[in-house]
């Protein structure tokens, strides 16, 4: 198999409920989340959208001086990207949830669950990217 120098995971989490996570220690908003890297897509849909450093478990778009327990659960309306050092898209994954998104506990392949600190970096991150591979292509 072919080894790449990955640099980031670029996730789309389209979650069922906003207000099962907290920001700043406040339960968030279904209606207008406060979470940060939240988006729309182009039918107008949120979807939680952070970019991972996979060295470090940094969320490099984070809004700085921001805390979050995360805790969402979108079943398989997960994407993920993962990209090399140029930019390059090493692999599209859509699916359940990965492994990696849920240090904090076992999210079952439905769940996000994970804790982020006021610099963005994910709390206990582990960069195994196994169930991403899982098929042991590298396109």
């Amino acid at each position: 198999m072919q080894e790449f120098d990955l640099a980031v995971a670029e996730c789309r989490i389209y979650s069922r409920r906003w207000k099962t996570s907290q920001v700043n220690g406040i339960e968030d908003d279904n209606d207008n989340p406060k979470m940060p890297c939240i988006k729309k897509d182009k039918s107008g849909k949120l979807y939680w959208n952070p970019i991972i450093n996979l060295d470090n478990g940094q969320i490099v778009n984070w809004q700085k001086g921001t805390t979050a327990s995360v805790h969402y659960k979108s079943v398989d309306g997960n994407y993920v990207d993962i990209i090399d050092r140029d930019t390059n898209t090493i692999k599209e994954y859509d699916g359940y949830v990965p492994q990696f998104l849920c240090p904090k506990e076992d999210g079952w392949g439905d769940y996000v669950i994970m804790d982020i600190d006021e610099n963005g970096f994910i709390q206990d991150f582990d960069n195994n990217l196994d169930d991403i591979f899982q098929d042991g292509d590298d396109d």
